[in-house]
């Protein structure tokens, strides 16, 4: 994979536009081969969400194929009360990075190790999404 995004929708999953904050740093042994100052975890901007997988803005240029511990809470009004807000804990590897809007790189990330809990979530949150925008 060379880490190219050209804008086409080449997924099998639902995906919907977000906001959310995220938090990431490179899993294990990485932190070693990447160094980010002395950041131990950056702070990113989420800007889409499926079931398998992200993308999120950031000002860092993480190479192709780094597994990211990736953490955020996601908000979703559209269920019940007890479930509206949930922190999640994500492993997940980058299948591209492109610099994007001058501002910093587009980081496609396809999860690798999610909660079916958290993927029942995001899954609901998804589609709750595309409904109310359907409407």
């Amino acid at each position: 994979m060379d880490g190219s995004y050209d804008g086409a929708e080449n997924r099998r999953s639902k995906r919907v536009a977000v906001n959310f904050i995220v938090t990431y740093k490179p899993d294990g042994a990485m932190i070693a081969h990447m160094r980010i100052g002395s950041k131990l975890r950056i702070i990113a901007l989420m800007v889409n969400l499926s079931a398998k997988g992200m993308a999120i803005a950031t000002e860092y240029d993480i190479p192709v194929e780094t597994v990211l511990v990736i953490k955020f809470t996601l908000v979703n009004l559209n269920t019940k009360s007890d479930e509206q807000v949930r922190s999640m804990e994500i492993l997940g590897q980058v299948r591209y990075n492109v610099v994007w809007k001058e501002m910093g790189h587009r980081i496609g990330i396809a999860f690798t190790k999610i909660s079916n809990e958290d993927k029942r979530a995001i899954t609901g949150f998804v589609e709750a999404a595309i409904k109310e925008k359907q409407e």
